[in-house]
C-alpha cells in the first residue's frame, strides 16, 4: 500500500530482544535522512547502561531522560514521543522509532486511556493488598493475567483505580483517547527465522554484559539515594535478578539461569505482540544485505512526492 498523502512518514522499527534492530537502526541512519528514538522502556533512566545495551555512538531521542528512582508512565513516553516525532519531521527528516517496547509502540498508535485523577493512594503496599488484588480481580481474566508479583508499582495502579473509582482498569483502557496521528507509519520487524540462533544471540550477549560489569552496575544503582528494589526501573530484565544476587537471594550460577530465561521469556512475549501488527514488513536479521532490502521496501511503499523530498 502505497503511502500517497501529505502527511509527513515516521517508521517503527521493532523486533525481539537480540535481533539485531538497534544496529540496523545505526546503519540507516548514515544511509537515510532520518534520526533516531528509542522506544525503550529501561534505555530512558540514566546509568542504566550495560543491562540496556544502551547505544552510544549514534545519538536517540528519549534515551537517558528520567533517573531510575523516577517514575516514567507510558503517558509520558507517549506525550515526548509525539513531541520528538513533531521535531523531527519538522526538520524536514524521518523518525525512526526503534526498540522493543512493544507496548509503547501499541499505545503510540492507539492512543492512552484518560483516568480519572485518584484521591485515594496507597501508601504502604504489603501482602494484605496483594491478597486483596487478587480477590477483587479474581473474575476479571484479562487484569487476572496482568497482575505480576513482582510488579508492586502496577499492582498498586491496578488496586488504585479501582477502589477509587469503582471500576476496573481495563474500562478505561478500552475508552482510549485516539486523537489524530502526526505522520503516517511504515512498520518493519527485525526477527531471527531460526530460534537456535536467537537464543544464542541472546546467551552471548547475556555473558558479553556481566564481562562488561552488569553487576557493578547494579550495585551502583542499588546504592543511589531513594532506590528500592520495587521502582518499575528495577524491573527491568536483568536488573532485578542482579539485585536479588546481590543480596545472596541465590549463586552466580543460578543468576546466569535466571537471566537466560527471563530474556528467552522476553522473546517470546514480544513475539506475540510483534504478530499483532498485521500490515508490518518482516526483514530476516540473518539477511547481509538487510538495510537494502530495508530501503528497497520503503521506497516501495511511499510515492515520488517522499521519495525526493527525503532524498531517498
Amino acid at each position: 500500500m502505497k503511502i500517497y498523502n501529505k502527511k509527513p512518514i515516521a517508521i517503527f522499527l521493532m523486533g525481539t530482544t537480540a535481533s539485531g534492530k538497534t544496529e540496523l537502526a545505526i546503519k540507516l541512519k548514515k544511509l537515510l535522512n532520518c534520526e533516531l528514538i528509542s522506544v525503550d522502556s529501561a534505555m530512558v533512566y540514566r546509568y542504566m547502561n550495560i543491562g540496556t545495551a544502551k547505544p552510544k555512538k549514534i545519538y536517540h531521542e528519549l534515551i537517558d531522560i528520567r533517573y531510575p528512582y523516577e517514575i516514567y508512565s507510558v503517558w509520558n513516553f507517549r506525550n515526548d514521543a509525539l513531541k520528538a516525532m513533531k521535531k523531527i519531521s519538522t526538520s524536514g527528516k524521518i523518525p525512526i522509532l526503534v526498540g522493543g517496547s512493544m507496548f509503547y509502540f501499541n499505545i503510540l498508535l492507539e492512543g492512552i486511556a484518560k483516568i480519572p485523577v485518584l484521591k485515594y493512594k496507597i501508601e504502604h503496599y504489603d501482602k494484605y493488598y496483594f491478597l486483596l488484588l487478587k480477590k477483587i480481580f479474581k473474575k476479571n481474566k484479562f487484569i487476572k493475567k496482568e497482575i505480576n508479583n513482582n510488579d508492586i508499582y502496577r499492582n498498586k495502579r491496578f488496586l488504585e483505580v479501582y477502589l477509587n473509582t469503582n471500576k476496573f482498569i481495563n474500562f478505561f483502557w478500552q475508552k482510549k483517547n485516539k486523537e489524530n496521528f502526526p505522520c503516517e507509519v511504515i512498520k518493519f520487524i527485525v526477527t531471527h527465522n531460526n530460534k537456535d540462533i536467537l537464543y544464542k544471540n541472546i546467551f552471548f550477549r547475556l555473558n558479553f554484559m556481566l564481562e562488561s560489569g552488569l553487576i557493578t552496575e547494579v550495585e551502583f544503582l542499588k546504592n543511589m539515594k531513594n532506590m528500592y528494589l520495587e521502582l518499575p526501573a528495577m524491573q527491568s530484565i536483568g536488573y532485578r535478578q542482579v539485585w536479588e544476587y546481590i543480596d545472596g537471594k541465590y549463586n552466580f550460577f543460578i543468576l546466569k539461569e535466571k537471566l537466560l530465561a527471563a530474556n528467552r521469556n522476553l522473546a517470546k512475549k514480544q513475539k506475540l505482540w510483534l504478530r499483532k501488527f498485521n500490515d508490518a514488513f518482516w526483514l530476516d536479521a540473518c539477511n547481509p544485505k538487510i538495510s537494502d532490502y530495508f530501503i528497497y521496501l520503503l521506497k516501495s511503499n511511499i510515492s515520488r512526492y517522499w521519495i525526493k523530498k527525503y532524498n531517498i
